[in-house]
């Protein structure tokens, strides 16, 4: 028995060649741009990021600051309660010889015009709250 050959073309006049558009290859500036742009961005983002932390640093700062001089303040109100204290002034106004005045050399002066205004007077409590509040 004897084999017989194969029917059929053979694989070379399958082939053939059709005309059409020719290969571009894909430009690399598109990938580039979009590369590039991403990149900024990302640059972009660090220059924001770290703006933003040093404007922290300096509001925080700023508070530190705040906190310190109120105490300062604090501390200053302290001194001037002690020496505007009755207790401090009558020695060092005993030793200047100053005392108090006698009743009877009080005179009391009227002017026309002038309102005279009584401690009961509710002005005097408005006006006396409004002289001793604190800034």
């Amino acid at each position: 028995m004897t084999a017989r050959p194969a029917q059929g073309t053979p694989s070379a006049a399958r082939l053939r060649v059709i005309q059409g558009k020719p290969f571009i290859r894909p430009k690399a500036w598109g990938w580039t741009v979009i590369a590039f742009v991403s990149v900024a961005l990302f640059f972009g983002l660090i220059i924001a990021n770290t703006a933003l932390d040093r404007s922290a640093f300096e509001l925080e700062e700023i508070r530190s600051e705040i906190v310190a001089q109120q105490e300062r303040f604090d501390q200053l109100r302290l001194d001037v309660a002690r020496l505007r204290s009755p207790e401090r002034i009558q020695p060092l106004a005993e030793e200047l010889g100053m005392v108090y005045p006698d009743p009877a050399d009080i005179r009391r002066v009227t002017a026309s015009g002038v309102v005279v205004m009584e401690r009961d007077d509710d002005r005097w409590t408005n006006i006396k709250s409004i002289l001793s509040a604190s800034p």
